[in-house]
């Protein structure tokens, strides 16, 4: 058990073969608090203490989770928060793994895959593990300022716009595209060949990129800020 985890110092080193299993959040010795236990692929844990505070505000409590930080020697880096986690890409990766980014080739329990710090010149090619976690949250991907394929798999998923001319390959309705900063859907165009649906978003009057939704015609589609 790592009892004094500092998420601002502290890091947890994977070996290259080594992938979380799971996540799971369990009673802790202190009533104010549950510990986290990380389990990997070859058998082994690891148990925060305390990864999570509970405080009360009269009858609502009040969760609080520490961001324990994996790096891996296959240079990505995994943040959890609890039970969720994010599988965090950069340069260093995409130069050595390449392009393709598979987040179930790297843990089945990522929640949220971003590769916002990627430089812009790698097309990236992001594919979600599906997972679903009973309306707590869905699965992110967030493909930042470079030209990306975006594919989330099963289940409801949150698309985060960049700065760039993205493909969404498998939107369904049950599907999200959140912007941010000022960014806002500025017109949209159906290509009635291919079904496909092409957005184009900016700021104003100004249009930034786009975004393809393939197959997209005919379905419902949702767009706009994170709430």
């Amino acid at each position: 058990m790592v009892t004094d985890y500092d998420e601002k110092k502290d890091i947890i080193k994977l070996r290259k073969d080594q992938q979380i299993d799971s996540v799971e959040v369990v009673k802790s010795a202190n009533k104010n608090a549950q510990d986290a236990i990380y389990t990997f692929n070859d058998g082994g844990s690891i148990r925060i203490n305390e990864a999570v505070t509970i405080t009360y505000r009269g009858k609502k409590a009040i969760y609080s989770y520490k961001k324990a930080k994996f790096v891996s020697e296959s240079r990505y880096t995994l943040q959890g928060s609890g039970s969720d986690l994010t599988l965090i890409v950069n340069d260093a990766y995409v130069n050595k793994i390449g392009n393709n980014v598979n987040a179930s080739e790297i843990s089945p329990v990522i929640t949220i895959l971003n590769a916002s710090s990627v430089n812009k010149k790698y097309g990236l090619n992001l594919t979600s593990n599906g997972l679903i976690k009973a309306g707590k949250s869905d699965d992110t991907l967030k493909g930042g300022t470079g030209s990306d394929t975006l594919t989330g798999g099963n289940g409801k998923d949150v698309f985060v716009y960049g700065w760039s001319n993205d493909v969404i390959t498998d939107y369904t309705s049950e599907d999200r595209i959140v912007f941010e900063d000022n960014q806002e859907l500025i017109s949209y165009e159906i290509k009635p060949k291919t079904k496909h649906v092409i957005l184009s978003v900016g700021i104003g009057t100004a249009e930034f990129g786009t975004i393809q939704i393939n197959n997209g015609q005919g379905k419902e589609i949702t767009v706009g800020k994170d709430t």
